[in-house]
């Protein structure tokens, strides 16, 4: 028996012509789209926006000299 509805983990392969339906635990949990990831990414990116990227830049660059400073010590 196909299942009516599908997504999330009720596919084990999906096909071009055909798909392989999950075992039967999943076959018929369709599942939910992962909404709060999407709204998580979202706010990361109005949050990254916000600091400004070349702010972001500027402190990974800064990081990056010290560590290599910092490595170029060990015997």
């Amino acid at each position: 028996m196909p299942p009516f509805l599908g997504r999330g983990k009720m596919n084990a392969n999906v096909f071009p012509d055909h798909v392989d339906y999950a075992n039967i635990r999943y076959k018929f949990v369709a599942g939910t789209p992962a909404i709060a990831d999407a709204i998580t990414f979202g706010a990361t990116i109005d949050y990254l926006t916000e600091i400004g990227m070349d702010k972001i830049y500027a402190e990974e660059l800064e990081i990056s000299r010290y560590l290599f400073q910092e490595l170029q010590q060990i015997p």
